[in-house]
């Protein structure tokens, strides 16, 4: 059921465990690479949107923006 949904950059693989706040935690692959585990409710309310690379992406951005240089990161 959860498997293949996007959110933002993350594509969830699986339903990994319940924490023991009754919260599910799945594991969910970046489109740069990266597997990690994430909250479902974080994915679902848009809190969390990559593994960090969008926030790199941005920062990177932002600083060749203020070189005078023109790009923009790849939108979600």
């Amino acid at each position: 059921m959860l498997k293949g949904q996007r959110y933002g950059r993350l594509t969830v693989l699986r339903l990994s465990r319940i924490d023991p706040n009754s919260e599910r935690v799945v594991t969910a692959e970046c489109d740069c690479g990266a597997v990690r585990y994430y909250k479902l409710s974080n994915l679902r309310t848009g809190n969390t949107k990559s593994c960090g690379c969008l926030q790199r992406e941005v920062a990177s951005w932002t600083q060749r923006n203020r070189q005078g240089r023109v790009g923009l990161p790849r939108p979600c």
